[in-house]
């Protein structure tokens, strides 16, 4: 964490900067905008957007007690989850944390499906060689396990390319994820399994209903970078 807020560019200043909407959800923020570094099991380290100033902290840095759980058409664009120290395995247990992904976003998992979303849970780092899983799950997710190489900027790419972003720092040497999506962005209104991680990711990204146009940009928008798509 960094001793001062960043003037650099981040995903959620790029976003409002195109008049769209984002948000990150932390539980145990003791209150929106507020930049303490530790509050019970709230710890600022896992809240990055908290640390720069192109996303507006009023209403875009918010407790978890926020996050739209009875409606989720009214999540912004692009919004961030982080569990607390408890619920996010680093102070609690895999159970802990598990029964509380499936509580509290499982719902939003179910939503997904049919209305053209995306969740993707991820962890923040590993043990030892620092792999981590990553799970998405959504509409046009493809079904499968996919073992080619992929980290954080890859992610950040794959966001950004869905908005027409410039991409950031080392995401602009990274292609987007597009093998894990069909090209038919058609919605089903098939219930998905429960929510039933081995793990629950210190970050859980989740996005409202995605247009056709930003699964274009994804799907079809050249890519231009130092390397190829796997």
């Amino acid at each position: 964490m960094p001793s001062t807020q960043l003037t650099a560019p981040s995903l959620g200043g790029q976003l409002i900067a195109e008049g769209l909407s984002f948000a990150g959800y932390s539980e145990d923020l003791p209150a929106a905008g507020s930049l303490v570094v530790k509050s019970g099991e709230y710890a600022r380290k896992h809240n990055p957007w908290s640390d720069f100033t192109d996303v507006p902290q009023a209403t875009s840095n918010l407790p978890f007690s926020d996050f739209p759980a009875n409606d989720f058409s009214k999540l912004p664009t692009v919004s961030f989850v982080v569990p607390n120290q408890k619920h996010e395995m680093h102070s609690g247990t895999v159970k802990a944390g598990d029964d509380w992904l499936k509580s509290n976003i499982g719902p939003y998992a179910t939503w997904a499906r049919s209305h053209n979303s995306l969740l993707i849970v991820t962890w923040d780092e590993g043990r030892s060689d620092n792999h981590i899983p990553t799970i998405l799950f959504g509409a046009a997710v493809r079904k499968g396990n996919f073992a080619y190489a992929s980290d954080h900027y890859r992610i950040l790419r794959t966001i950004e390319q869905m908005y027409g972003l410039e991409p950031l720092g080392a995401a602009a040497d990274n292609a987007p994820l597009r093998k894990l999506f069909r090209t038919s962005t058609t919605t089903t209104t098939a219930v998905p399994p429960p929510v039933t991680t081995p793990k629950i990711a210190e970050t859980i990204f989740s996005n409202s209903a995605i247009s056709s146009s930003a699964w274009e940009k994804l799907m079809t928008e050249p890519f231009v970078g130092p390397l190829q798509f796997a």
